[in-house]
C-alpha cells in the first residue's frame, strides 16, 4: 500500500539542475518532475545495492578488468 504523504516528488531545476525533493507538488514552470518515489519500496529494492556493487568489482578485478571497464560495468 502506497503512503501518498510519505511520497517522494524528485524534481530537476530546468536552468541550474539543481535537485528537489519534496513531499507534494513543485510549480513545474520552473522545475521537471524527474521522479516519484515511495521510499520504503526503494529501500526494499536498493538496501542490497552496495553489497552487490563491490562483489562485481572484486570479480570483475580478479578476471583482469582494469578500472574503467569496472566503472562501465557498474553504470550498466
Amino acid at each position: 500500500m502506497n503512503n501518498l504523504e510519505a511520497t517522494v516528488f524528485v524534481y530537476r531545476h530546468k536552468t541550474t539542475k539543481e535537485i528537489r525533493c519534496e513531499y507534494g507538488e513543485l510549480d513545474e514552470t520552473h522545475y521537471d518532475h524527474i521522479v516519484t518515489l515511495e521510499p520504503r519500496l526503494y529501500i526494499q529494492f536498493h538496501y542490497d545495492d552496495q553489497e552487490k556493487f563491490a562483489l562485481l568489482c572484486e570479480k570483475l578485478g580478479m578476471e583482469g578488468y582494469g578500472s574503467l571497464a569496472i566503472a562501465a560495468a557498474i553504470r550498466q
